[in-house]
């Protein structure tokens, strides 16, 4: 039936005010704050299934790859979401239902409830698996590694106190071959990864790593040193050669037959479960904390951008005029780069910002502002000498509360030492930083730098040493190597003269 003019206008006009607008239903959330992370759940019987198989399944980890865990210093987050929040807010990809996801200083564990249940713990252990290389070792994995021990781990079960490592969950032995040369170059944002079709890197990404850690303990010692050359920045066909002993072609004429074989061997490991840890019923938050937690997993996944403004529409309507809500609609301007909308949030919240939580959600969003300043930027010298100093001061504001705050710290000796501003307090809080997460690249980047400004070569390098060693990036440990070798020649020519 076609409707009238007038019901097409009526329409129209509900539309543009948001009557049809989109809101996630976050409403009976709980968190549950352990040790090792928090975890937030609408979803009782979800959150207590997932924090029974957490401890199990780390010691696994920790026995296959002989390295027992250890606190990291850094917080990580299991959020777990109804189906339809999934799918409109966090799913990264088509088909995708659980997904790890490092932010700079925290981590995330997302998981959609409606997985069926079947599949439920091989999700848990295949994103625990990620979670564990990524938090446990300073190396950065190749993807066919992380995605392959992934696959191995998530195809685990227990039984008579042994923990039977098994085949890959697929249940299928075709054969979808990926070519090797390329499998061992790509990354996450390779199309290839990125496709709605990747069982045969995944297959192949498998079946390395059960050749490796389950069937010839040799290989797998092989790996270990392919990794390690590949971080030492050898070329790839370099470190195939000197890790495995064979060209990279070679290599995949032994793996492409290992990825079609008709039976493969279990690994089994002695494993008491021990008792299921009491998980309780939880702490039930406000829909309003539970939006903003949304909210932060988007900001800091970078996962559906373009719905973020739905989310913190929903929070403004649970919470208006809430110092809080600014603060995400600060950060929202941060991201589009709209200034205008920047400086009036950024008016509005000063009244809020003796607020430590709130001082420290502003001072954050000024730091990435200035942080991503261009050469031909909207702001001008002036306005971002500004924002520096306006950032330093509501970060110091925060630090005064909380001065243990890693990120926080980070950011504030960042701006120091840009501004040449408040160095020695930014060595301090660095310092502080550091005894909680001493193995983090970043703060050691920061020591360094501020040091840089304090004219403390010297003082530089062990602090520099540790940017590489600890960075998972590879412009960053190029560019600590880079400063360690220039400052080096620099004391030396010094000294000669």
């Amino acid at each position: 039936m076609k409707a009238s003019q007038g019901v097409v206008a009526a329409l129209a006009t509900l539309v543009a005010a948001g009557g049809f607008a989109r809101e996630p239903n976050m409403r009976g959330t709980s968190v549950w704050s352990l040790p090792e992370y928090t975890l937030y759940s609408h979803d009782k019987y979800f959150a207590r299934q997932v924090i029974a198989d957490v401890g199990p399944i780390e010691g696994v980890l920790a026995k296959v790859l002989n390295h027992e865990a250890a606190p990291t210093g850094l917080p990580t987050y299991i959020f777990i979401v109804r189906g339809a929040v999934w799918k409109r807010y966090v799913q990264p990809g088509t088909n995708i239902d659980a997904e790890f996801v490092p932010a700079r200083f925290a981590n995330y564990l997302l998981l959609n409830t409606q997985i069926d249940s079947a599949w439920t713990r091989i999700a848990l252990y295949h994103e625990y698996t990620h979670l564990f290389l990524h938090t446990q070792f300073h190396d950065a994995f190749p993807l066919w590694f992380d995605e392959g021990m992934a696959e191995l781990i998530s195809a685990t079960w227990f039984e008579d106190g042994v923990a039977t490592i098994g085949l890959p969950n697929d249940g299928s032995l075709e054969e979808t071959w990926f070519p090797l040369e390329r499998l061992l170059r790509i990354d996450k944002k390779s199309r290839e990864y990125l496709s709605s079709n990747t069982f045969g890197v995944h297959r192949e990404s498998w079946a390395m790593v059960h050749r490796g850690f389950v069937a010839e303990p040799k290989f797998g010692a092989q790996i270990l040193e392919y990794i390690k050359a590949v971080n030492d920045s050898v070329p790839i066909d370099d470190a195939v050669q000197a890790s495995f002993g064979m060209s990279t072609p070679e290599l995949e004429r032994q793996i492409r037959p290992y990825c079609s074989l008709g039976q493969y061997q279990i690994g089994k490991i002695p494993f008491e479960k021990g008792k299921p840890l009491r998980a309780g019923e939880g702490r039930p938050v406000s829909e309003f904390e539970a939006l903003e937690m949304l909210a932060r997993v988007m900001f800091d996944t970078g996962f559906n951008p373009s719905r973020l403004t739905e989310v913190i529409a929903a929070a403004e309507k649970v919470a208006p005029d809430s110092a809080e809500v600014r603060v995400l609609k600060l950060r929202l301007a941060v991201r589009d780069r709209d200034d205008a909308a920047l400086q009036k949030q950024l008016d509005a919240l000063e009244p809020s910002t003796g607020d430590a939580h709130v001082a420290r959600g502003a001072g954050l969003a000024l730091f990435e502002r200035v942080g991503e300043a261009r050469v031909k930027d909207s702001l001008s010298a002036e306005q971002i000498t500004e924002l520096q100093r306006r950032s330093l001061d509501l970060l110091d504001r925060s630090l005064r509360a909380a001065p243990h705050d890693a990120e926080a710290a980070w950011a504030f000796a960042t701006l120091a030492a840009a501004s040449k501003h408040r160095l020695d307090t930014a060595l301090m809080r660095l310092e502080l930083a550091r005894q909680d997460v001493p193995m983090n690249a970043d703060l050691a980047q920061a020591t360094a730098l501020v040091l840089e400004e304090k004219q403390m070569p010297g003082q530089m390098i062990p602090l520099l040493q540790d940017t590489a060693r600890y960075s998972r990036s590879v412009p960053q440990r190029a560019w600590a190597k880079r400063r360690i070798e220039e400052i080096t020649l620099s004391m030396k020519k010094a000294a000669v003269q």
